[in-house]
């Protein structure tokens, strides 16, 4: 699912220096390339969190999954940092619009881990609102 509010979103984690040389500039969405190394980022567009999060839910906002997937415990809770510190209360502008960023904590899943080919895959990162604003 590709928006105005996607694209903005990849621009700003794109211009996070550290951040997009830790994965390589390998931004996802939705689904990992065959071809991908460790570690990646991923986008998933979750239209499930419109649903759980009751409250104050605006026309125009979207909600995305923001997460790197990698092999090293340590390295990615390093990067999901790095994920929060670019996007928390951040503002995204493309042509005509503009967005405000919020992280939201309580369906945000952190430091989870996963079992693929007989090791352990981390995934860290966090849930966000881009509230439309312009």
């Amino acid at each position: 699912m590709y928006t105005a509010a996607l694209d903005a979103l990849l621009t700003k984690l794109k211009a996070s220096g550290a951040l997009n040389t830790s994965v390589g500039g390998q931004w996802y969405v939705d689904i990992a390339h065959e071809d991908y190394t460790f570690p990646y980022g991923l986008l998933v567009h979750n239209s499930g969190a419109r649903r759980r999060i009751a409250t104050d839910i605006k026309l125009g906002d979207e909600f995305w999954a923001v997460q790197v997937i990698g092999i090293d415990q340590d390295a990615n809770a390093i990067l999901g940092d790095a994920i929060r510190a670019a996007l928390d209360e951040a503002t995204l502008t493309t042509t005509g619009y503009t967005w405000g960023v919020y992280r939201c904590d309580e369906n945000t899943p952190l430091h989870n881990v996963e079992i693929s080919a007989g090791q352990a895959v981390w995934f860290d990162g966090g849930l966000y609102r881009l509230r439309l604003s312009a």
